[in-house]
């Protein structure tokens, strides 16, 4: 049995998951060692690395498979068969920038 003393509601996990996208036992974990504090508790899973970091992962589209039909696609990069494919299916591909908060 665990000496933890505090118990976080399902609902305070949630909170947390959703505000870090760290996992849900992590974040039931930082919950209880530090006492239901939500700011600690993010403080402590940035700490341990299990928080992905602020910056947004970009998006590269290869040229693997087929296109069937004519598509737009909105990525930070293409390779040039994936744009050459998406062409020559009618479609687009649309270069965002790498700032942009269009992908989450």
């Amino acid at each position: 049995m665990s000496d933890v003393a505090y118990k976080p509601s399902p609902a305070e996990v949630k909170a947390l998951r959703e505000a870090t996208q760290a996992g849900m036992m992590d974040c039931k974990r930082a919950l209880e060692e530090t006492g239901g504090d939500m700011e600690a508790a993010k403080k402590l899973l940035r700490e341990r690395g299990l928080v992905p970091s602020g910056t947004r992962r970009l998006i590269k589209v290869l040229g693997r498979g087929d296109v069937g039909k004519a598509l737009t696609v909105h990525a930070h990069k293409f390779s040039g068969k994936a744009s050459e494919k998406l062409a020559a299916a009618g479609g687009s591909a649309e270069t965002i920038a790498s700032g942009d908060g269009a992908i989450g």
